[in-house]
This record gives C-alpha cells, structure tokens and sequence, in this order.
C-alpha cells in the first residue's frame, strides 16, 4: 500500500481532504517570504480579500472606459489563479541543480555537491551514538581489563538491539522522503507520528534484554561470573537511555527528510562533547557505575536538545500573520489535532510502515547480530581477546559511521526525494556518486588503520600487551574490511531509499550467516587461526554482501522503478508495499527454516537461493503484484466511509 493510499483510507470518507475545501478558508500562501518547505511547513492564517474581489467585479460591471474593464478583468483573474494555487507547495529543500546541467560532468559535480550538503552534517549526527560507545570503551579500559571487557559485551548487545530499532526507523526514511519529493508535508508528520508509537512498542523488548545482560553475557559470550556481574549493572543503567535515544533518533530523521540537517548535527556535536567531560568526571568519581550513568545522561540530553531544536526551527518559520498563537484561536484547531493523530495510528497506516519496517528490523539487526556471534567467539578466546575484538570492531564501526553511513542516509533520502520528485535519472547519477565517495573514504581509514596498528591498542588499555599484541594481528585484516563495508552501506542505502528493505534482508541473511559466520567459525577454532580466523570469516561475508548490493544496485532499472513510484502516488493501490508484506511474512517462515539449515549444515541449498533471488526480475514481479491486488484495493477504498469530522483536516496542521 502506498502511503497515500494508506493515509486516505486512515481518514473520513477514505481519502484525504482536497485542497480545493479549504480555499474558502485559507488565503494564499505564495506571497510568503522563506524557502518552499518553510511555507508548507506552517498553516496559512491570512484570509482571502473577498472584499477586494467583489469590488473587483463590481467596478468591471460599472466601467465607463473598456481599457478599464479590461484591466480590472485581468486583475480578478489573477486573484481567481492565486486562489486556486496548491495551499502545500512542494517541499524541495534539496535543489535539483544536477538535474538542469547539460554536461555530464558538470551534472556529476552538482550532485556531489547536493549529496555532500544533506550527508556532512549528517556525520556529527551519525556519529554521536558511535562515539557515546567509543568513549565508554576508553575511560572503561583505564579502570581495569575486566570492566573494558564488561563494557564492551555491554556495547555489543545494545549495539545489536539499537540496529533493530534502527532499522525499523528505515520505514520513516523510505516513506517520509518520498512524502517530501511529492510535496505531501502532512503524510510526513502522520509518518512520524507511526513511527513513535512503532518504535516505543520496540524498545520494550530491548529493555527486557538488556536488563538480562549478565545472563547473556555468561551463556552466550561465554564469560565468568566476575565480568557477568559487570556485565549486568552496566546494561541495567544503559536501559533509562533507550527509549529517549530512540525518539530523538526520530525527530533527527523528521528534519534530515526534509533537508533539515544542521539542528540534528549541532545537537549532536554539543552531546558528544558532554559526554566525553561526562565520562571523565564519572570514571574519576564512581568507577563503572559512572561511566553507564554517562552514556544515560548524555542520551535524555540528546532528546531534550532534539525537542527545543524542533521547536525552535517551528518557531523561526512562523510569521506573524500564522503564528501558533494566532492559529490556536481558529475554529476547530483541535479536531484538526485530533485527526492527524488518528490518522497516525490507524491500522493500515501502521501496516504500511511495518511493510517496510520489519524487514528492515531483520535487514540491519541480523547483519549486526552476526558481528555479535564473532564478539561471543572471542569471548571463548579470553578476555583479552574480546577487548582486542570489540576495540577494533568499535574503530571501523567509528570510520563508517563518520561518513559512509552518513552517505548512506543521505542517499535513502536523495533517492527517495527524486523518485518521489519524479527525477529518476537523477536518481541513478547520485546513486553513483554516493557509492564511490563512500568507497574512497573507507579505502583511506583502511589506510590509516594499517599504517597505525602497532600503536591502535594503546587507547582501550593502559598497557597490557597480550590486547596490544592482539590488536596489531587483526589490524590489518580490519582496514580491508573497510572498503568492502564502505561499498555494501552505501550500495544499501540506495536500494533502501527504492523500498528494497526485504530483499536487503535476504540478502543478508545468505551472505553474513551462511558465508561470514560460519567460515569465521572454522577458521577460528578448527583451522586455529584465532582472531585472525575470526576476522578473515567477517570479511568474506562483507565482501559477498558488498559486491551482491552493487550489482543489484547497477542493474535498478530506474525508468520501470519510477512508474511503480508513480503508479503507487496515482492509483491509490499501494503495490511496492503490498509486495513488501507479503515477502515479510514470507522471510519471517523461511527465516525459521533457514536456522534450521544451518543447524543440519545445509549450505548448498542456500546458496542455490540465493542464486535465484538473483536472477529475480523485479520489475515484472511488481508488475504482477499490481495486477493481483488491484481489485482488492479498490474494493477496500469503495467501502471506506464515515462522516467528515468537524475542524480543520489534518492536512492543515503542518
């Protein structure tokens, strides 16, 4: 289901308000100074001059001179075309200046330069979440080798349950960004609204599991009961930091899709500095206790900051002709409050974004929960082993978070602002460029990271040479590492924008848990290579993931992939969503059966499938998926009804 016709059947009568109902209400709003999606962004409060249109045509009736007829026809005419002027403009905060060049090259420029401007600021905010874990890492590791232990199986089961929640919050850059290229600012915020209700139901088992970190700890990493119990309070007092991290994790990505990308990157500068002061003062102070309570605080500030940061660029875009102020006193305000919530959760809303949310749950937490069965391998290689594991995995987890991640959400939500723009050439130019900058960037850290191997260890520990020794041995195969993960993120990030999140899934599925894990598992303890075993099996498995991804993405047929945009926007049919339930319900069955094949060593048959999901023509797929639910949807859209309800519509209230 599209998410126009998820939000129409969410309202009244089963389609959303036409413009054309309020346009005896709501004045013009072209005249307002401030950029396209700051005049959608705000209700218009001025009124028509009714009063000037009908002396307009009173003195066209009573004109001695036909010059003056004349003119005062052509001004009436024009107030006539102001009124039927669209009350939301199109949101394009994102100026298209590479579409409009004609040189090739002067096209690539552009587009870098329109991807560099949504994707750095978006470094500072990508970032701050890495470097909450990094830091911990550090102060942790001068307290003692059990605590930098403890703490990093701590990070790792909250890294693997954060990837989950992110994951699901991928639903919100699909949607939300293609929302925004069409100009549909209200389906934004009934999107945001799902999303908060979604993803707080989400968070709760989260918090479950991390109150149960000791337990995890000792049966699945394989730990003694003295770093267990370390273990367990460190992941209790990271729980109070979940749920607010995850909002303020959404009213980034409300901003970031609309190109609203420096309050979330400010915002975050200002947490990573607080918590680095934080987590000296609570190492110095409390120990490890200090340093959990650290990355808490430095979360509920990132919300509270993210909150003020939302409100104030409201604020900075309302005039005093539409102030909230004003705007409160208009009647029916609150029906108009009412609605847009309403909307926000009902049913088929929700399951248009959980279509695309939980495969993208599975996508990124199944990728992740493979690294997280390598941190358990370690675990079974002594304490030391898992420090040196978990710091190197947190270095190039920093390096991609610096800028491939960055490029990879600024590429979900360029793609989607074009797509739904109805730019698809433009689409593929900056697919491109998104994947070779992000395969630069991480060919160079890997550069970094070998050239500097022999002094990495000495900032997770205060000199002990069996994690200093340790780190030097994997070091190298983690800067190769690099560039395989720089491809296969930024790669994702652009099939993520086009709604592929469960072919993602599968995708990584086959190549992280039948190639990576068990090749780094054997390799580790029946080949007795040990780290190094462990991290050769990871860098298979990114590699397979990584050149599957650009080959997919290579092959996109953008034209066929823009009428399927289209046809989802026009017909009110849904059909990339439909298709997207069922292959979650399908891959939710197959999931179970696909541990089962690992367990009965049966690689063979998955790499066959594999293979076949390969040769897959997506576009006739979708084509069939079209025709199949067509007279379903429209059925469902016959039956949808009720009465109007009183107030403004929740088209209105942005």
């Amino acid at each position: 289901m599209s998410y126009r016709s998820a939000l129409s059947a969410s309202f009244p009568g089963g389609s959303l308000p036409k413009i054309s109902h309020f346009q005896s209400h709501f004045g013009d709003n072209s005249s307002d100074a401030g950029t396209p999606i700051e005049r959608c962004r705000r209700p218009t409060i001025a009124w028509p001059s009714t009063a000037a249109t009908s002396a307009a045509a009173a003195a066209a009736t009573d004109a001695q001179s036909t010059d003056a007829a004349v003119v005062i026809a052509e001004d009436t005419e024009e107030q006539l075309q102001q009124l039927s002027q669209p009350l939301l403009l199109p949101a394009s905060p994102i100026k298209d200046a590479g579409v409009q060049q004609h040189s090739w090259g002067s096209a690539l420029r552009a587009e870098l330069g329109m991807v560099l401007q949504l994707a750095l600021p978006t470094v500072v905010t990508s970032a701050a979440q890495q470097v909450i874990i990094i830091t911990s890492q550090m102060f942790s590791g001068h307290i003692g080798t059990d605590e930098l232990a403890a703490v990093a199986l701590s990070n790792t089961w909250w890294n693997f349950c954060w990837y989950i929640i992110l994951g699901v919050s991928t639903a919100l850059d699909t949607l939300g960004s293609q929302a925004v290229g069409a100009g549909d600012k209200p389906a934004l915020v009934v999107w945001t609204i799902t999303s908060c209700f979604v993803l707080s139901l989400v968070t709760i088992p989260m918090s479950v599991s991390l109150w149960y970190g000791g337990e995890i700890a000792r049966w699945f990493f394989g730990q003694g009961p003295a770093v267990a119990a370390l273990v367990s309070s460190y992941s209790r007092w990271m729980i109070p930091g979940l749920w607010p991290m995850t909002m303020a994790a959404l009213l980034q990505k409300h901003l970031q899709v609309q190109g609203l990308v420096g309050p979330p990157a400010i915002t975050s500068g200002i947490s990573m500095l607080i918590n680095v002061a934080a987590n000296w003062a609570g190492a110095s102070l409390l120990g490890l206790p200090g340093v959990a309570a650290a990355a808490t605080a430095t979360r509920v500030l990132l919300l509270l900051s993210m909150v003020l940061a939302v409100a104030l660029v409201e604020a900075s875009s309302s005039s005093s002709s539409s102030s909230l102020a004003r705007w409160w006193r208009q009647p029916g305000a609150w029906g108009a409050v009412c609605s847009t919530v309403k909307a926000g959760f009902s049913w088929k809303v929700t399951w248009t974004f959980l279509a695309l949310g939980i495969p993208g749950g599975l996508m990124l937490g199944l990728e992740c929960a493979s690294f997280e069965v390598t941190t358990a391998f370690a675990g079974y290689l002594g304490p030391a082993a898992v420090a040196a594991h978990a710091g190197v995995f947190s270095l190039t987890s920093l390096c991609y978070i610096a800028l491939p991640f960055a490029l990879a959400t600024a590429a979900t939500i360029r793609v989607g602002n074009l797509m739904g723009a109805g730019k698809a050439s433009a689409a593929a130019t900056s697919s491109r460029v998104v994947v070779a900058l992000g395969t630069a960037f991480m060919a160079v850290c890997g550069g970094a990271i070998y050239c500097t191997r022999y002094k990495l260890g000495q900032l997770f520990t205060a000199g002990d040479p069996a994690v200093l020794s340790a780190v030097a041995a994997i070091a190298p195969l983690g800067a190769a590492y690099q560039v395989g993960d720089g491809i296969l993120g930024t790669s994702q990030g652009v099939l993520r924008g086009l709604g592929r999140q469960g072919q993602l899934m599968l995708l990584n599925v086959a190549c992280f848990w039948c190639v990576g894990v068990p090749a780094g598992w054997w390799l580790t303890f029946r080949a007795g290579w040990g780290l190094q075993g462990l991290w050769l099996g990871m860098a298979s498995g990114c590699f397979l993931a990584a050149a599957t991804s650009l080959v997919l993405m290579l092959l996109v047929d953008w034209g066929r992939e823009q009428q399927a945009v289209e046809a989802a926007q026009q017909q009110v049919q849904g059909a990339q969503e439909r298709a997207g339930w069922w292959l979650t319900f399908r891959a939710g069955w197959g999931l179970q059966g696909l541990w089962l094949g690992m367990a009965s060593g049966c690689f063979l048959a998955a790499a066959t499938s594999l293979v076949l999901m390969l040769l897959v023509d997506w576009g006739r797929a979708q084509q069939a998926v079209e025709a199949a639910q067509a007279r379903v949807r429209l059925q469902e859209g016959r039956e949808g009804g009720g009465e109007e309800e009183e107030g403004f519509p929740a088209s209105q209230l942005v």
